[in-house]
């Protein structure tokens, strides 16, 4: 009966993770996480519209016990196709979220949702990922 179950027990075994990863951070340990968002300016949005939701943004952060997180913005630098000219994207602006309390942790409320909205009426995100920071930046 012994020997009959071990070959059951090895399948099972192999079949569950050793460890199941939940979390941007189960995926990035000895580094740091940053979100990496591309965002664009709507119509009427501007870009002090937008560095408004981001300051609204981290102080909120501040007030509610959030220390160790980093935002910080730039311009993007775009080449034209056809002259190969470099310039400021007018209507681009990329941003980095670096060290993020999990989301868990996050209760918005009505100042949460007024940095959201602020957001919302200047922009909106192209794209957003989630990285890796292999070492964290200065």
């Amino acid at each position: 009966m012994k020997i009959a179950c071990l070959p059951l027990l090895a399948a099972l075994a192999l079949a569950a993770p050793a460890h199941a990863q939940t979390a941007p951070a189960d995926f990035c340990t000895g580094g740091e996480i940053a979100v990496v968002r591309l965002s664009t300016l709507i119509e009427g949005g501007t870009r002090a519209g937008y560095d408004k939701a981001v300051s609204d943004q981290l102080a909120w952060y501040r007030s509610h016990g959030f220390t160790q997180n980093r935002l910080v913005t730039a311009p993007v630098i775009a080449q034209d196709a056809k002259s190969k000219l470099w310039s400021v994207s007018p209507t681009e602006i990329f941003s980095l979220h670096i060290n993020p309390p999990p989301i868990d942790t996050v209760k918005p409320d009505d100042t949460y949702k007024a940095f959201v909205a602020e957001f919302r009426k200047n922009s909106t995100v192209a794209s957003e990922r989630t990285i890796c920071l292999a070492e964290a930046l200065k």
